[in-house]
């Protein structure tokens, strides 16, 4: 079997390791990576490149005939890959995607209506003998235009480390991700500016990540007084000192991005709080208002919500346990395998 990605993101090894013990698997990549002990093959694919296009070359189409089925991610960036389900392949063709098109500017949204690439990408995978979707909530956007038995749900996750929530440990309230424009970081600040001169906020607010807006970042905490109550920490990736950060978190939260770090927090039993319109690939729909994680939809709720942190933990850490339930249950990495291997052997079927 070959998955043909743009690159092979660390946390896409987990899944694709849990493939290869089923499989023997090959992993093609476009651009160069890093590996972090695979256990899986690998090669990067002969390619052109043209600005942010990648076009196919010869030797490229000639080598996916070693393979018996073929995954392919339907990025339209990635034209040596959208053309795969077209060649006149014996090989049987799967994608793997969020299912629809979107992006910081196009919004996961059932309800926008179709742009003229959505057709393009619809082509794309009607033309695969099976579609691997993050979630079901696509499959609304194609109604009967898709073909729904050769759709098959993957949840999308990330792998963690085993915990058991201890509510004597929570005492931070996290941000993990990018500094960058899109995260809404500064309405995260804000926020807690207010519940520091209205409340006195005790819990300190941590900030995961490194990123462009550092600097304004660091502007802003020294304008408001915030530099003992605010701590920047720059980007953590080694799992054990995530999984210590998440045991002591209130909860999670991104204002306007709801990604990957969705389904971290619910991993270590940690609530995630964003707004009901967070910029998504899909991961936002694992939140249960109120059960657990929160979405609001002002800048007031959000100021509310930091301000009746230390009066809410009981709320907060029963949230954490339902969400570490639901993503035993609905997000584990053995989950995302069994959408792999339906999808595949229906396929070969």
């Amino acid at each position: 079997m070959l998955i043909l990605q743009g690159i092979i993101p660390t946390y896409r090894l987990p899944i694709f390791n849990s493939l290869a013990e089923v499989y023997d698997l090959t992993i093609g990549y476009t651009i160069s990576t890093s590996e972090i002990n695979p256990g899986f093959k690998s090669y990067q694919v002969s390619h052109i490149r043209i600005k942010n296009i990648f076009l196919p070359t010869y030797k490229f189409l000639k080598s996916l005939k070693k393979y018996d089925v073929i995954i392919i991610m339907p990025d339209m960036h990635y034209i040596n890959y959208c053309l795969v389900p077209f060649l006149p392949l014996k090989q049987k063709v799967i994608s793997f995607s969020i299912g629809m098109r979107a992006s910081y500017k196009l919004l996961y949204d059932v309800k926008r209506k179709k742009q003229f690439l959505d057709y393009f990408f619809l082509r794309i995978l009607k033309s695969c003998d099976a579609n691997i979707f993050y979630y079901e909530y696509p499959i609304n956007f194609w109604g009967g235009l898709l073909d729904s038995k050769k759709i098959f749900i993957a949840n999308n996750t990330v792998k963690v480390l085993k915990l058991r929530p201890e509510k004597s440990k929570k005492k931070i309230i996290l941000f993990l991700g990018s500094l960058i424009e899109g995260k809404g970081i500064f309405s995260l600040l804000e926020a807690y500016n207010h519940a520091y001169i209205t409340k006195g906020i005790q819990f300190p607010l941590k900030i995961v990540g490194e990123g462009p807006l550092e600097d304004r970042i660091r502007e802003f905490l020294n304008k408001n007084n915030l530099n003992s109550k605010v701590l920047i920490s720059g980007a953590i990736y080694e799992e054990e000192l995530l999984k210590e950060m998440f045991s002591e978190a209130i909860f999670c939260i991104s204002p306007d991005q709801a990604g990957l770090s969705v389904l971290k927090s619910f991993g270590y039993g940690v609530p995630f709080i964003t707004k009901t319109d967070a910029i998504t690939g899909g991961e936002r729909l694992n939140i249960l208002n109120g059960i657990n994680g929160i979405l609001y939809q002002s800048q007031e709720e959000l100021n509310n919500i930091m301000s009746d942190t230390e009066k809410s933990i009981d709320y907060f850490y029963e949230m954490g346990l339902n969400a570490l339930e639901y993503y035993n249950e609905n997000a584990t990495i053995i989950k995302m395998k069994e959408g792999f291997i339906n999808a595949i052997e229906y396929s070969l079927k």
